[in-house]
C-alpha cells in the first residue's frame, strides 16, 4: 500500500481517543493500560475490558513487533481505495504493551507477500487536518 489516498475519510476524534491521536501527531504510539489489572488495550476505549475499571494511563510503546494476521482487500471500503486494490491489512503484535494488537497497513510491502511472524516497525503517516496515521514497515 502506498499510502492513504486523497479523499480518504479521517478518523473521529472524541474525548476518549484524544490522548491517542495526539500522540500520533508527536510521531509516539500510545496504548492504554489499567490502572487496576495491568491489562492493556488497543482501540482506545472508556474502560479495561478485563476488570472494567475506568481508571487507566496510556504507555508509549516502541512501535515494534511482528505480523500475528493480515488479509488483502480485494474490494474497496471506501470510493476513495478503489486505486488502492488489493492492498494488505495487518495485525500486529507490539512487542511491548502487554503484547496489545493493532490493526494498520504494512507500507513497503506487497499483498502477496505479507507473512505471519514478518518483524515490522511502525512509521507515520501525516494525513493532514492534526491527524498523523500509524503504518508500518518491515523492520
Amino acid at each position: 500500500m502506498k499510502g492513504a489516498p486523497k479523499g480518504m475519510p479521517l478518523p473521529a476524534v472524541n474525548s476518549v481517543t484524544e490522548p491517542f491521536w495526539v500522540g500520533c501527531a508527536g510521531h509516539k504510539l500510545l496504548v492504554q493500560r489499567c490502572k487496576a489489572c495491568g491489562t492493556h488495550w488497543h482501540a482506545p476505549a472508556p474502560l479495561c475490558g478485563n476488570c472494567q475499571s475506568r481508571d487507566y494511563t496510556w504507555e508509549q510503546s516502541k512501535g515494534t513487533g511482528a505480523v500475528y494476521s493480515y488479509f488483502v482487500a480485494h474490494y474497496a471500503v471506501h470510493s476513495s481505495l478503489k486505486e488502492q486494490v488489493p492492498y494488505g491489512v495487518v495485525v500486529v503484535k507490539l512487542d511491548d504493551c502487554g503484547g496489545v494488537c493493532i490493526t494498520s497497513n504494512l507500507l513497503d510491502t506487497e499483498p502477496g507477500d505479507i507473512r505471519v511472524g514478518m518483524r515490522v516497525k511502525v512509521a507515520w503517516e501525516d494525513m493532514g487536518q492534526g491527524i498523523t496515521l500509524p503504518r508500518f514497515v518491515r523492520a
